[in-house]
């Protein structure tokens, strides 16, 4: 069984690989790593947080095998991260992290978590940062 989860370099990418993590550790499942930018964050980050192209470095001491998904189609977000789950019959769960966002905010940048949510045959556990 696998736990998929979409990371983005930012403390909310990082909440959900720590979260999905635990999971797969507790579990005794692989991970399966999404960009969840699409593309866009594959070499810039939030300072302090590591590019997609290296979170490889944040699992392997962890000792939970996994394996870093091909990239997705820039500005499509979750489409790999569902498109995961749906291809894999083995995934048990995605976990995908969210950050507090405006109405307008909400309207505009929440889709891709509700068509994810929505759309995705497994369980999704969204998960928030602690920090505000």
């Amino acid at each position: 069984m696998a736990v998929i989860v979409s990371y983005i370099p930012t403390p909310e990418g990082r909440a959900a690989l720590d979260f999905a993590l635990r999971t797969a550790r507790e579990r005794g499942d692989s991970l399966r790593i999404a960009d969840g930018s699409g593309g866009r964050h594959r070499l810039e980050h939030e300072e302090g947080q590591v590019p997609f192209d290296r979170v490889g470095e944040l699992v392997e001491p962890t000792g939970v095998p996994y394996e870093v998904l091909s990239p997705a189609m820039a500005g499509v977000p979750m489409d790999e991260v569902v498109e995961a789950a749906v291809d894999d019959p083995t995934a048990d769960v995605i976990v995908i992290g969210i950050r507090r966002r405006s109405a307008v905010g909400k309207f505009l940048l929440g889709s891709s978590a509700q068509r994810l949510i929505l759309d995705a045959e497994c369980p999704v556990t969204v998960v928030k940062t602690t920090a505000r």
